[in-house]
């Protein structure tokens, strides 16, 4: 298997910047990935039992005051992908990024 080539992106300012300057350069892939995780998140191997889309935006936007008050500074920077990036939810719940290393949902 041939790994992509690695891209570096440097960002400056604050997070929300930094966040904003991230979701802009790459908000088509963002929002692929962020489909893609919310697919696998209910198809019930991750959390042992299966969630439709709308249940795993639910639980995403279920976690975000406790996510905002564990990190401020991520939160930050999630919200300024998610705006840059047109989010990867269309509805009501708002968008949905994700922490890349760890996989965790953030509704914003």
């Amino acid at each position: 298997m041939r790994r992509p080539t690695l891209r570096i992106l440097d960002l400056a300012g604050s997070p929300a910047a930094m966040g904003h300057a991230h979701g802009a350069a790459y908000a088509d892939e963002i929002r692929h990935y962020a489909d893609e995780r919310i697919r696998l998140a209910g198809a019930g191997e991750w959390g042992g039992g299966t969630l439709d889309r709308d249940g795993v935006l639910q639980l995403a936007e279920a976690c975000i005051h406790a996510h905002a008050a564990h990190s401020p500074s991520l939160h930050e920077e999630m919200c300024g992908i998610a705006e840059a990036a047109g989010g990867a939810e269309d509805e009501s719940s708002g968008a949905v990024v994700m922490r890349p290393r760890t996989g965790d949902f953030w509704a914003v």
